[in-house]
């Protein structure tokens, strides 16, 4: 069946804010200020390449992360250490991008356990030597309910997943990107 209008009018958002975020991405990476200096036809040119980087990503399987792991992969073959819980998910996202010529490392796992940033580390430095940048992507709602039906139990999971795991993820990369002496965190 076709997209209805508002289906269609919520990609197009959709791939205007990730093309957005893209070129912002390149932009931080190449010039370290996020601003071009290049000005080409109609204005400032935002066509800088991420050829040779190396992204780490979690949150892979679906959404925004599947969409920036693709683009990265289809537009500059960046390499790429990707991991989601959701594996069926992960090893869709991470076909395309080797498809599209990206070298892959992807892995099933949970962001709310610090050693699956531990083994991103790893896996990163073994088979690229570097991290360029590391983008923290996993997250959600776990249950959308009224705050008065939301238990301890259940709002400790959420902010594990959303808040306490984008800390691990940095706690564990920081360092390294201070011996290199470069590194951005989306």
């Amino acid at each position: 069946r076709g997209l209805s209008h508002k289906e269609k009018k919520k990609s197009y958002f959709f791939s205007k804010i990730l093309f957005d975020k893209y070129h912002l991405i390149c932009h931080s990476v190449n010039t370290g200020n996020g601003i071009s200096q290049n000005r080409g036809q109609g204005g400032i040119s935002l066509s800088e390449s991420l050829k040779g980087k190396v992204a780490v990503m979690s949150g892979v399987g679906s959404g925004f992360g599947k969409a920036t792991a693709e683009l990265f992969a289809k537009i500059d073959q960046v390499s790429l250490v990707m991991f989601d819980i959701n594996e069926s998910a992960l090893k869709a996202t991470a076909a395309a991008c080797t498809a599209s010529g990206s070298k892959v490392v992807a892995f099933a796992a949970d962001v709310t356990k610090p050693e699956t940033f531990a083994r991103a580390l790893k896996e990163c430095m073994d088979n690229f030597g570097r991290v360029d940048f590391l983008i923290n992507y996993a997250g959600g709602a776990l249950k959308v309910a009224p705050i008065e039906e939301m238990d301890d139990a259940i709002n400790r999971r959420i902010i594990d997943l959303n808040l306490t795991s984008t800390i691990m993820s940095c706690r564990t990369f920081t360092p390294q990107f201070k011996k290199q002496g470069f590194g951005k965190i989306i």
